[in-house]
Parts: C-alpha cells; sequence; structure tokens
C-alpha cells in the first residue's frame, strides 16, 4: 500500500514536470528557429538532388522540395508560434507551394487532361486558401476619426464682452 502511494505521488510529479516542460519548449523562440532552419536545410538538400533532373522533373522536384518546407514551417508555427496570424500566414504559404507542385505536375499533361489538372488544381488551391482565412479572426471594426478641433480663437463680435 505503501509503495503504491509512493508510485501515485512520483507519477503525478512526473506528469507536472513534463507539463511545465512543455509550456516552456511551446515559447521557446531559439527551438522555433532551429526547426525552421532545419526546414530550410532539408528544403536546401532536397532541392541539390533536383539538380540532376531536368526539365518537368526537375520543376516536380523542386516544388515537392518546397511543399515540404511549408509543412515543416506551417509545424513549427504551430507548436512555437501559435497565434492565428502565423497558423494564417503558414496555411496560406503551405496552399501555395501546393498549388505550385500541382501545376508543375499538371505542365506534363496536355489537352483536355492538363486543363481538367490546371482547374482542379485552382479549384483546391481556392478553398485552402479560403480555409486558411476563415480560421484569421475578422478585421476590426471601421473606427470613426473624431473631427478636428478648431484651432482659432472664436470671434465674438466687438459689441458683445466674452465671458470671463
Amino acid at each position: 500500500d505503501l509503495t503504491m502511494k509512493t508510485f501515485a505521488a512520483t507519477m503525478l510529479a512526473a506528469a507536472i514536470s513534463t507539463s511545465f516542460a512543455a509550456q516552456a519548449a511551446e515559447t521557446d523562440p531559439a527551438a522555433y528557429r532551429n526547426m525552421t532552419q532545419k526546414a530550410a536545410a532539408d528544403d536546401k538538400a532536397a532541392s541539390a538532388t533536383c539538380t540532376s533532373m531536368s526539365g518537368n522533373a526537375r520543376k516536380v522536384c523542386v516544388e515537392e522540395a518546397k511543399v515540404v518546407r511549408a509543412r515543416a514551417e506551417a509545424d513549427a508555427v504551430v507548436q512555437y508560434r501559435n497565434t492565428q496570424k502565423d497558423r494564417t500566414k503558414a496555411r496560406t504559404a503551405l496552399a501555395n507551394a501546393d498549388h505550385a507542385l500541382a501545376k508543375a505536375k499538371c505542365a506534363a499533361l496536355t489537352g483536355a487532361e492538363n486543363d481538367s489538372c490546371v482547374s482542379t488544381a485552382h479549384s483546391v488551391h481556392t478553398a485552402a486558401l479560403a480555409d486558411a482565412k476563415a480560421l484569421s479572426p475578422a478585421p476590426p471594426p471601421a473606427i470613426r476619426p473624431k473631427p478636428p478641433r478648431s484651432t482659432s480663437a472664436r470671434k465674438w463680435p466687438a459689441s458683445q464682452p466674452r465671458a470671463a
């Protein structure tokens, strides 16, 4: 019975310390910077493998690398900079990268297949952008500026004395 209480107390202490560590990690700017730098390095390495390719295959390879980077940066935003503005920006960047990849893949097609592919890519892109913007807060209400104050002194007729 005593070992069970000790075990329960130890587990509770471990859970509490883990939650504090998770909160500290979520706001750590160095960890966010490391994740985005790793994403950039991975993108650079993936793009380097594309140099041996040519034509549309190379373009598709480069766009795939950009999508992977956009996903990694979106994950970093969700983990470390989880604000509405940053999430919207990351989702928009990911939607744009996915769209560029889809267009690159469509370029290999011809005729009606190409038209259909491009149309589908645009539809998916439009929906993804709408989803990204739907999660952003509504713009603040318009604030009417106050009318400017008159800077000139009020002119009193000479026949009326000023109030003291």
